[in-house]
């Protein structure tokens, strides 16, 4: 009878020969015994973990294979395994007599039954529960399972569960690791498993926390064997020896170190039998412990595979496995994600190198060599054609010793082409805005030059000429007329100074840039009591009058808002040219000031189309503002224009 060691720590390998020495020393010679034994042959899966796998070295284990192993114990039979594809498979074995005993999960009783097929007595019972994401278990609380997508073992009671139950929408796997993983990547919304396997499974995956069981138990699975009927001496056997190991503490050791986590081992009664096998402990111990401690080196790289490729099916964005040979780089494995973007056609691509997958692919390459030969994480953004068509990816990527290099694409197409057409239609947005206040400035001083050379001459003319008949005449009625006719006259000519002054300001274009703060300082004093200091620390030799005239015009803005907001009289103004490279103006004020940090300059509307066309005009000309405030403490406004905008007369 084949010894199937226990899945756990090397503590239990001297526990497990001191029993089977036991056995031995109990009187149970080889030979003889093994002639006494009935054989029973058993089919199992070769992948159905955790009740059946099969190890590296061709061995079954699981937890039913311990079962199994321990079944034969209990009802003197010799246990041997027949490892098959599936569940078709198995049934044709127990048919044709290849095997004794096959599991029962898929068999119904009533199908079978009409095939001369029987079954024993429950070995395992698992409650039977749907399990979702853990971060979407509020949303399928409430839904029907059959509004989901639903992941099962294919032929286990749980799938033929989901079919009678009307559930259609149901993805067959081939052992429950597949449905955790099946869930993990989303390619179903739950999947319906045993629990205790299941939970064991993504404990092993490192996984566990990541999914939760949802409504109550669907129904109760019970692992038991189909046999032919023929057999029936076999199935009281089998059945006798089931009972048994039920009742017996071996069961629930299996049970704990399979689908519970690992109890305290070291009870007294066990410490007491290792201290009486000592002496032949010691004897075996230094033989089975290099073949031991290989199989544990081998099972935890295992369970470190799972758990990686577990993380790497599950990372959302499309992940490609590359390994260096002769040069170049070729494409060993991807995710799942990678598969959904290609529609399932990168399976194709396995074993081609990158210079085949990708046009242009130098850069790729020289970045996925750079980041082997380093040993760290590197981020590029490039333009890559796969299948011909250029597309921006966001690439990163990361060393896998000894010759892999793992590399995450994302596909960015779409977002900088949308970025660009942004960037193009604020520049259009700025030359519009500078277009119009260029407009605007020349309207403002076509008509300021009509209203002085017309309405201001003939104005001036008529109030000669009044005068001069009112020197003509000695009537008081005709006097007193004029009188009030030139009053008129002098108030016209008053307004249409100021109004000339507003559109055209002669003195920005006759006298310069300093005069005109000093006239409009002057002109704000008289209207509005504001006291405006004139600070000129500096200003270019040369500018053209579309820039004076912006500058001028965001200067009285400013001062207006000083007016309007600030809540004092006084206020200064700072221009420098200092560095050459940049003009600042500012405008400084002590009054209540406001939180800097809550200005947007998202919205607008008719009444600050103002402000929005000088600040799209600042932006249009390589310029910023820098704005300083606190509440109780004044405002700073600086406009920070560059030099390259007064050399360029197109601005």
């Amino acid at each position: 009878m084949r010894e199937i060691l226990p899945q756990g720590s090397m503590r239990r390998l001297p526990v497990m020969l001191v029993l089977a020495l036991a056995m031995v020393f109990a009187g149970r010679s080889g030979s003889a015994f093994a002639e006494e034994l009935r054989e029973i042959r058993i089919a199992i899966p070769k992948d159905f973990p955790p009740q059946y796998s099969i190890d590296s070295d061709g061995i079954p284990k699981g937890s039913t294979v311990e079962m199994l192993d321990a079944v034969g114990r209990f009802g003197n039979m010799k246990i041997s395994f027949v490892v098959v594809d599936g569940l078709d498979e198995m049934l044709g074995a127990l048919l044709s007599g290849k095997v004794d005993l096959i599991p029962n999960s898929g068999l119904g009783r009533t199908e079978m039954a009409g095939q001369g097929i029987v079954f024993s007595d429950p070995l395992e019972c698992f409650p039977v529960r749907t399990f979702v994401l853990k971060r979407n278990a509020a949303v399928h609380a409430n839904r029907k399972l059959s509004e989901l997508k639903i992941g099962a073992v294919r032929s286990s009671f749980a799938f033929s569960y989901l079919k009678r139950t009307g559930v259609r929408d149901i993805a067959p796997f081939e052992s429950i690791p597949y449905c955790v993983f099946a869930l993990l990547s989303g390619d179903v919304d739950a999947v319906v498993c045993p629990q205790d396997p299941l939970v064991r499974v993504a404990s092993d995956a490192g996984v566990l926390e990541r999914i939760s069981p949802t409504g109550d138990v669907l129904f109760e699975s019970r692992q038991g064997f189909a046999l032919s009927e023929k057999d029936g001496e076999v199935l009281s056997e089998i059945n006798a020896a089931i009972e048994k190991l039920r009742g017996s503490d071996l069961f629930a050791d299996i049970n704990r170190r399979w689908y519970v986590e690992d109890a305290p081992y070291w009870s007294a009664s066990r410490v007491f039998s290792v201290m009486a096998a000592l002496p032949v402990l010691l004897a075996v111990i230094f033989f089975g412990w290099r073949a031991r401690f290989s199989r544990n080196i081998r099972e935890e790289l295992n369970i470190r595979d799972r758990s990686f490729m577990t993380y790497y099916n599950s990372v959302p964005a499309s992940a490609y496995t590359w390994r260096e040979k002769d040069g170049d780089f070729v494409l060993v494995n991807y995710n799942s994600a990678a598969m959904k973007k290609s529609r399932n056609r990168i399976s194709e691509d396995v074993g081609k190198k990158l210079t085949e997958l990708y046009a242009d692919s130098g850069e790729l390459s020289s970045l996925l060599r750079i980041c082997m030969r380093r040993q760290c994480a590197l981020e590029r953004e490039m333009t890559l054609r796969p299948g011909g068509e250029a597309s921006e990816f966001q690439i990163s990527c990361f060393s896998l010793a000894p010759d892999c290099v793992i590399m995450h694409a994302n596909d960015v197409t779409l977002q900088r082409r949308s970025e660009r057409r942004e960037i193009e239609y604020r520049q259009q947005l700025q030359a519009l805005a500078a277009a119009l206040s260029n407009s605007e400035e020349k309207e403002r001083r076509k008509i300021a030059a009509e209203l002085h050379d017309t309405i201001g001459q003939n104005l001036a003319l008529s109030k000669i000429r009044l005068v001069l008949l009112s020197q003509n005449t000695d009537d008081g009625g005709t006097l007193k007329e004029l009188s009030h006719v030139l009053d008129a006259i002098d108030e016209s000519i008053r307004m249409t100074r100021a109004l000339t002054f507003e559109l055209g300001t002669p003195v920005l274009y006759k006298l310069g840039f300093g005069p005109s703060v000093n006239r409009l300082a002057e002109k704000l004093y008289d209207e509005y009591g504001l006291e405006v200091a004139y600070e000129n620390r500096g200003l270019p030799d040369t500018m053209v009058d579309e820039l004076k005239a912006f500058l001028f015009r965001a200067l009285r803005e400013l001062l207006m808002n000083v007016v309007k907001h600030a809540g004092t009289n006084r206020a200064k103004v700072v221009s420098s040219f200092s560095d050459k490279r940049f003009l600042r103006l500012s405008v400084i004020d002590h009054g209540k000031g406001f939180d800097a940090g809550e200005i947007s300059f998202t919205g607008w509307n008719e009444k600050s189309f103002g402000l929005f066309s000088l600040k799209e005009r600042l932006k249009s000309l390589g310029g910023h503002t820098d704005i300083r405030s606190k509440e109780g403490q004044g405002t700073r406004v600086t406009l920070i224009i560059p030099v390259e905008a007064f050399e360029n007369k197109g601005a």
